[in-house]
């Protein structure tokens, strides 16, 4: 018997396909240490690539399976997508990218949206239940 999956879930798994945008940080590498990119950004483009990476299979995890690891390495991910956001505002301040896309400041505070919307499905009771319930 198919168990019933909440809305909230199927949402929770396109916003997490989602940050597989952050791939994108692979053409700003090349770039590293040129005038105006400065190489301190190089960690927080390894961790976008990392979360962009395993965005898709996180994905596919929050949709087919249920347990506590589930909900655990969602809750890990999460956090740890909304830290290299704030890696990201606090080095724009310390060592400012200057050839930055105009538009990028507005891809920092969508993600961090979107990592902080996730957290709060995640907290909710019909999502513990889901997840967490052996039922």
């Amino acid at each position: 018997m198919q168990r019933y999956r909440p809305r909230s879930i199927s949402v929770l798994a396109l916003m997490v396909a989602w940050m597989a945008h952050r791939l994108a940080a692979i053409n700003f590498i090349g770039g590293l240490g040129e005038p105006g990119l400065p190489e301190s950004w190089a960690v927080v483009f390894w961790f976008d690539l990392l979360i962009g990476g395993t965005a898709p299979f996180l994905a596919a995890m929050v949709l087919r399976a249920r347990g506590l690891m589930v909900w655990t390495l969602a809750v890990a991910w999460n956090v740890f997508g909304l830290a290299t956001y704030g890696a990201a505002f606090i080095l724009d301040r310390v060592d400012p990218w200057t050839s930055a896309p105009d538009w990028l400041v507005y891809v920092l505070y969508f993600g961090a949206a979107l990592h902080l919307t996730s957290l709060f499905i995640l907290s909710s009771i019909s999502s513990r239940i889901y997840f967490l319930d052996k039922r």
